[in-house]
């Protein structure tokens, strides 16, 4: 019999590089439940908004991830990321069904006077800060989005100034306002507008992470080469390809033991920790 789903919860090396100045980590790694959790130690849990768990958490070729539905599916992370005056950085591991598509990564705020937005829209990352009356518009370079692939995202933001970058390569970099107004009584929300309705996310979500610095370059390069590099599990557990999970008709004729498995094969699953090789073969 094949092993069930099972959660994988990884911890956070806090000595290594890419954990100082963590504000909230969300490796969405888990594979079920009605929240994200926020491995940075800061209990900024994410709580699946308009979500259905067993349907919405999906095995991929990076692990686990939240399918989002481009209508309200989205992640509420509470009072977090909401920064002012000093430095910051977010970080994302996405997939987009539709990189031209206006959709919202990740925002703080809900009108164009306070928080910020991060988005992707005509197929180009857009991060707006918002200061009272005035907004600064940071755009990358057209020609880095596609669709239907997993793509490392980042943005920091440095006194006035902005940078964006795509799978470690910066597209964009642009003077801003050296301050943000503060959103009020507003959440983090991951995959959607601030307002909670407005540009769904539409497509996959792997890991979301906030930082009180700005991230080096260089660094930012070496998240997206090993973006799960300051987890004590340094990867997931291995996967099969993402067309596994698009072949209903799949099933498992037999099973070598060999090492972790997470991969739904139409409705049977093998969970991290069976240590298994499942051969896929067609059902007749």
């Amino acid at each position: 019999m094949l092993a069930k789903p099972q959660m994988w919860l990884p911890g956070i090396n806090r000595q290594h590089p890419h954990a100082r100045g963590l504000d909230g980590c969300w490796p969405m790694q888990q594979g079920a439940g009605s929240t994200a959790l926020d491995v940075s130690g800061h209990q900024h849990h994410a709580i699946l908004t308009n979500m259905h768990p067993p349907t919405d958490w999906v095995g991929s070729s990076l692990g686990w991830a939240l399918d989002c539905d481009a209508n309200d599916d989205h992640l509420n992370a509470g009072d977090v990321g909401n920064y002012t005056s000093e430095d910051f950085s977010a970080v994302a591991l996405v997939k987009t069904n539709n990189a031209g598509a206006t959709q919202m990564i990740a925002s703080t705020g809900v009108t164009s006077v306070s928080g910020w937005f991060w988005q992707l829209t005509g197929g180009v990352i857009t991060f707006t800060t918002n200061q009272g009356a005035a907004a600064q518009v940071t755009i990358s370079a057209a020609g880095y989005l596609t669709s239907n692939r997993w793509m490392h995202l980042a943005v920091t933001r440095r006194g006035a100034t902005c940078r964006l970058f795509v799978d470690g390569v910066e597209t964009a970099y642009a003077f801003a306002a050296a301050h943000t107004d503060p959103a009020s009584g507003v959440d983090l929300r991951i995959g959607i507008h601030g307002d909670g309705t407005s540009n769904p996310w539409d497509g996959q979500l792997s890991s979301f992470a906030v930082y009180h610095r700005d991230l080096a370059p260089s660094l930012i390069a070496r998240m997206a080469a090993d973006p799960f590099a300051m987890l004590r599990l340094r990867r997931p557990p291995w996967c099969l390809p993402d067309w596994v999970n698009l072949q209903p008709s799949l099933t498992v004729r037999y099973i070598i033991r060999a090492q972790p498995v997470t991969s739904w094969l139409g409705s049977a699953a093998v969970g991290p920790g069976s240590h298994v090789i499942a051969k896929a073969l067609g059902s007749g």
